[in-house]
């Protein structure tokens, strides 16, 4: 019986505080505000989330139009080299090589006699391929496909060779007007003539490696699957 009232005599006190808490602007302005902060939570990961996809299709983009300039050009350098099997015109193939947007900068290289002269833009030159290299890494991430190895090993390629003939050309400018020059750890060096022609031997050479990277590419059909992950 004691406890019966007991509790009878509590429950108006409880009831009391329910309306006390109710009746609190402070209270109500707590929870508005918890609610406040949960859907501004929710809002600030979906345009992270959005602004993540955003930047992964960005990049994507970028990648593939860096790709297909690349590719289209060593198409045409392939097409002109083909014109005379037996003559390798190393540096209007390097032209074409270069013709792509991405070498804009450094394309005035296939002037053999002015870019010789000219250090800065070698290492321009040589650092935008390796610029190159990274981009093909990149893009084995960023597409997450199997097959983009193949556009991998197509840019490592035409980098080699572009590099290779680009080598051979100062090699032989240096040689044709009799400007002495010596490789360390290179004895061969010391004959000039047949050291141009080891370059461009090296310089076919790399450039056929090229074309069996661009049939590699080929096959896989990669660069026809890639614009498929061009979506948000």
């Amino acid at each position: 019986m004691e406890i019966t009232v007991r509790l009878l005599q509590e429950e108006p006190t409880l009831l009391q505080r329910v309306i006390d808490f109710i009746q609190d602007p402070s209270a109500w302005l707590s929870i508005i505000s918890a609610v406040i902060a949960i859907v501004a939570l929710f809002q600030t990961q979906s345009q992270i989330k959005l602004s993540n996809k955003q930047h992964l299709f960005d990049r994507r983009l970028t990648d593939y139009l860096i790709a297909k300039d690349i590719v289209d050009s060593y198409i045409k350098g392939f097409i002109w080299s083909q014109r005379d099997k037996k003559k390798f015109d190393a540096k209007e193939i390097l032209f074409y090589l270069l013709t792509p947007e991405f070498f804009a900068s450094v394309k005035n290289i296939t002037d053999v006699v002015s870019s010789f002269k000219d250090r800065d833009i070698q290492n321009l030159f040589y650092t935008r391929l390796q610029e190159l290299e990274k981009i093909g890494e990149e893009i084995v991430i960023v597409f997450d496909k199997e097959n983009t190895e193949q556009l991998n090993a197509f840019f490592k390629a035409y980098c080699d060779a572009a590099r290779s003939i680009q080598s051979y050309l100062e090699f032989q400018y240096l040689q044709e007007n009799n400007i002495s020059f010596s490789v360390p750890d290179d004895p061969l060096s010391k004959n000039p003539r047949a050291y141009v022609d080891k370059n461009r031997k090296d310089a076919v050479m790399w450039f056929d490696k090229l074309k069996t990277a661009y049939d590699a590419l080929e096959k896989s059909k990669v660069m026809d699957e890639i614009p498929k992950y061009l979506k948000l």
